[in-house]
């Protein structure tokens, strides 16, 4: 069997072919812009 995935990736695999592409895209687009932002949060620490 495969490494099971990072849970986070599941959810997003799973959701995928429910969402049409655009708002995927934007989805997409919001969590990097989050993820970002707690990262670069993270790191002046």
């Amino acid at each position: 069997n495969p490494q099971p995935l990072d849970p986070v990736c599941t959810v997003f695999v799973e959701k995928v072919p429910l969402e049409p592409t655009i708002p995927l895209n934007d989805a997409l687009h919001t969590w990097f812009s989050s993820f970002s932002k707690i990262f670069l949060h993270f790191e002046k620490f």
